[in-house]
């Protein structure tokens, strides 16, 4: 293969600027978020598949109701006939969605205080990433746990599999330096070898992780998406936050 690869894109959106998109759905998706009771998860469902739509429909000239989309064997949504990987991540209104050239796995996670902290450390920790994250300073620990959980997360979205592989298989770095991504040790490997995996933390208390078997990552703030003629355009909140 000739030239680099491309970046990854990362289109970071709120719910907000997409809940009001639910014409883009099909049937099949109107009825799936009829079924869902409460109002905020139902914006939220509404939200993500009008950003996935817009989206990709920008990306390939399509409209946004011509995309099909199907399953893989744990779940994964992929587009049918179209090689065009992708995946979605939220936490609370603020989703993710990554768009790369080849397999892409993408995480959110809000750090929040946990609610039985020892048992989700036994639960997403192996023993040696348990003993790494105790040499780190106390204040520190609560986000190291979700760097290491939004990217243990991001390989298995990856590789296609979810959290229906055992976490303790995917052995992680604990770097002190809290913006620093860790590098996978043990774990499913991509393609091409071991997954690349890069960190970003959107807000103090928001991080970002992604795995892909390209060089970097471009994040793509986007506010709103526009029919122009039968062309979807995106129009980013804000400049490039980082190429890296």
């Amino acid at each position: 293969m000739s030239g680099a690869a491309p970046h990854t894109a990362v289109y970071l959106a709120h719910a907000d600027d997409f809940a009001g998109l639910v014409a883009l759905l099909t049937p099949e998706e109107h009825i799936r978020a009829r079924a869902i009771a409460l109002p905020a998860p139902r914006r939220r469902y509404v939200a993500a598949r009008a950003l996935v739509r817009t989206v990709l429909a920008a990306r390939l000239g399509a409209p946004p109701q011509a995309l099909t989309f199907a399953l893989g064997p744990y779940g994964k949504p992929y587009l049918v006939g179209l090689d065009v990987p992708f995946n979605l991540s939220h936490t609370g209104d603020h989703l993710a969605l990554a768009v790369g050239n080849g397999p892409v796995g993408v995480d959110l996670e809000e750090v929040r205080p946990l609610q039985n902290s020892h048992a989700m450390l036994q639960t997403a920790l192996g023993p040696l990433e348990r003993e790494r994250l105790q040499r780190l300073p106390p204040a520190q620990h609560l986000a190291a746990f979700y760097r290491a959980w939004a990217c243990k997360e991001a390989i298995l979205k990856a590789q296609g599999v979810g959290l229906t592989y055992d976490l303790h298989a995917v052995q992680l770095t604990v770097p002190a330096d809290l913006h620093a991504a860790p590098v996978p040790e043990q774990g499913p490997e991509g393609p091409f070898g071991p997954w690349q995996l890069f960190l970003h933390w959107v807000h103090p208390t928001r991080v970002l992780a992604l795995a892909s078997t390209g060089p970097g990552i471009t994040l793509i703030p986007v506010q709103t998406v526009e029919d122009r003629e039968g062309r979807w355009i995106i129009h980013p909140a804000a400049a490039v936050l980082e190429r890296r």
